[in-house]
């Protein structure tokens, strides 16, 4: 029996800078639908109006988007088609890599139940990536995730500036309109 494998290759230099987003936080789940697809999912709030063109828009000045998601291997494919086929004002989301949790669905549901967190699975991907390049600089420039997720911790633990990692929901947001007005300044 023959079996067949499709997969994605992403080639980097070593001075590559990584935006990261959290497919979880975009995606509006609530912690459900990370773990049963098509559960605990949202339509994007408004602090997501022009998300798309704005990740456009900081790919097209040398950064890379790396989407990380608290999800079972499983979804993996499902992911990704978000990824691919969601878009806003005809602009769709730049390609780039999905960072997911190994584990098959029982497996990760437990690892969940047992330590009550979203953001583990994230971290320990995100400290791997950050193995392969060198030990000088952190290739993290900033991320984006919703301001009362875990994924704030989980950013300063890996480094990113406090000063870029943007929230786009709660108290503290800014809108993806008023950072788009910005980007040239703070994605130079």
């Amino acid at each position: 029996k023959s079996v067949s494998l499709e997969s994605e290759l992403y080639l980097y230099k070593e001075t590559a800078k990584f935006v990261v987003v959290s497919l979880d936080n975009l995606k509006g789940s609530n912690g459900v639908g990370g773990l049963l697809p098509g559960f605990g999912q949202s339509e994007l709030s408004p602090g997501f109006t022009g998300v798309s063109n704005l990740f456009k828009k900081i790919s097209r000045n040398g950064y890379e988007i790396l989407y990380v998601a608290d999800r079972a291997i499983r979804q993996s494919q499902s992911s990704k088609a978000f990824i691919r086929e969601f878009a806003q004002d005809g602009v769709r989301l730049p390609a780039g890599p999905l960072l997911l949790s190994p584990n098959r669905s029982m497996a990760h549901l437990a690892n969940q139940l047992l330590f009550k967190s979203t953001s583990q699975v994230k971290e320990a991907s995100l400290r791997s990536l950050t193995s392969i390049f060198p030990k000088s600089r952190n290739p993290f420039y900033a991320a984006f995730c919703k301001h009362d997720s875990e994924d704030v911790n989980l950013y300063l633990g890996i480094n990113v500036s406090k000063s870029r990692i943007f929230h786009l929901e709660g108290e503290k947001s800014m809108s993806c309109i008023e950072i788009m007005e910005m980007v040239h300044c703070l994605f130079p």
